[in-house]
């Protein structure tokens, strides 16, 4: 999958901040292809967790590092 430019399309979650001056990016966090299509995120506490198609997936906000992944069958 790309774009009209031959880009990669990106599987994840972009981390944006809002504030008075806009929206500023964080970071991404990336899902791995064998797990499907992002289709849902959420964060709690510290951590935000990605729902695909084959797994749910947990990284920490702070280091956007992965702590732990669950595949689905």
């Amino acid at each position: 999958h790309g774009d009209e430019r031959g880009r990669k399309a990106f599987n994840g979650l972009v981390l944006l901040q809002a504030d008075a001056s806009g929206l500023q990016q964080l970071g991404r966090l990336k899902s791995a292809k064998a797990d499907g299509m992002v289709s849902r995120s959420l964060v709690i506490g510290d951590a935000a967790y990605l729902l695909s198609d084959n797994a749910l997936q947990a990284n920490s906000l702070d280091t956007h590092r992965k702590i732990d992944k669950l595949t689905l069958s």
